[in-house]
């Protein structure tokens, strides 16, 4: 069998990650926490981030910082939760265009 039979590999290869139980509950627990934090109104994009110096920013979030907390808290993978969370959230990309979606079972 070669390595691009199995499903893992092929989706890899084509830029489409599989969504794993671990990151599938990593991003939930990250989406509850961008809700949180923009109910709080500290959810910022990161160019509100990079004009924002001093102990003010580091008191809010953006959504890197959140994909880096979850993903190090449950031991995910940042990439994958970051590049979700642009897909949901998209007014906070670091981009600010929006994402192609990276899942069809949602």
């Amino acid at each position: 069998m070669y390595a691009f039979d199995q499903p893992s590999a092929r989706s890899a290869y084509l830029g489409q990650p599989s969504r794993s139980a671990v990151t599938s509950c990593a991003f939930d627990l990250a989406c509850g926490r961008v809700e949180q934090a923009m109910r709080a109104g500290k959810l910022m994009t990161p160019a509100e981030a990079h004009a924002l110096a001093g102990p003010e920013a580091r008191s809010k979030e953006t959504l890197f910082s959140i994909a880096r907390t979850v993903a190090w808290e449950t031991d995910s993978d940042q990439d994958m939760l970051l590049r979700q969370l642009a897909c949901r959230y998209p007014r906070f990309d670091r981009t600010g265009r929006r994402s192609r979606p990276l899942m069809s079972d949602e």
